[in-house]
């Protein structure tokens, strides 16, 4: 936690004299048409319990009730700025353009990891070909089952990459008279695509990781922006919404395969910085600094 606080002043110093050094004008909003955008964060996310559905040719297996977390070893949400956390990293990197006053079109990746929780009760309905397994085979039907890092454990410790376009509503609650402060709310939708690459641990077989498009996800955001000097800000946001992938490969070669839809919840914070492109000051074509 100190770590990050002692980046963020050391970041909101350094560009200080920069930007006491350049022509201030109030009359710009940091939310007015023709202002471009793009930050850079991280987040941690939390996982609904879901179902898995795994296919291959030697099983066909549907597991209810799984839990999942964004890191192998399932901290808290309180570890948010622990090394624990950061050991997969996470993070949201987005560019914008406000094409009308308050009204943005946005577009970037959420990086979000997946890893199955060790050691979890589940429901099975499907089967497992006898042989295929040690100790997990025949006919499910609702059946609890255990699973471990060694039986049956997904993840996806390279990301699931939410690659998304959006629309940003940003309100300005508070202005400084002088420019150099301002308070936005922002609230959002996106949809996008999620791209993926994942491992499955069988019976003590790991298989080599498979990366492809496996779906799509839908979320809604929002967040507190705290613009400085018009050009730089920070920004903390909560998103949340659900991930459909209906087509994981979990193999390079395509024979097995595994669906998995789940809503997620993520807290994130940013830094970022804004400009004027749209010229405001009669000189043509150059963007307003």
């Amino acid at each position: 936690m100190r770590g990050i606080i002692l980046f963020l002043a050391l970041f909101l110093c350094s560009i200080s004299p920069i930007m006491a050094q350049r022509k201030k004008s109030n009359s710009l909003s940091t939310v007015g048409q023709g202002t471009l955008f793009f930050h850079f964060g991280y987040n941690r996310s939390l996982y609904g319990a879901s179902t898995i559905n795994a296919v291959a040719s030697n099983y066909d297996i549907s597991m209810q009730g799984v839990r999942g977390s964004d890191n192998p070893n399932n901290p808290g949400m309180g570890t948010y700025f622990d090394r624990d956390g950061f050991s997969n990293l996470n993070f949201n990197a987005h560019i914008g353009y406000y094409i009308k006053p308050k009204w943005a079109i946005t577009f970037g990746i959420d990086r979000l990891n997946y890893f199955m929780n060790a050691d979890q009760t589940v429901q099975a309905t499907g089967t497992i070909a006898p042989g295929a397994h040690s100790s997990l085979e025949g006919l499910y039907a609702g059946e609890e089952i255990e699973l471990n890092r060694q039986n049956f454990y997904y993840r996806q410790d390279a990301g699931i990459n939410y690659i998304r376009i959006g629309v940003l509503r940003s309100e300005e609650l508070y202005k400084s008279r002088n420019g150099e402060f301002a308070f936005i709310l922002n609230t959002g939708i996106g949809v996008g695509l999620l791209r993926s690459n994942s491992v499955l641990t069988f019976d003590g077989l790991t298989n080599t990781p498979a990366s492809g498009n496996s779906g799509f996800g839908l979320s809604a955001h929002i967040g507190a922006r705290f613009d400085f000097w018009q050009h730089a800000f920070v920004q903390l946001q909560l998103s949340g919404g659900m991930l459909n992938q209906g087509d994981v490969a979990l193999d390079n070669a395509g024979n097995a395969r595994l669906g998995h839809t789940m809503a997620y919840f993520s807290p994130e914070i940013s830094i970022g910085f804004l400009v004027f492109a749209r010229p405001t000051n009669n000189c043509g074509t150059c963007p307003q600094w």
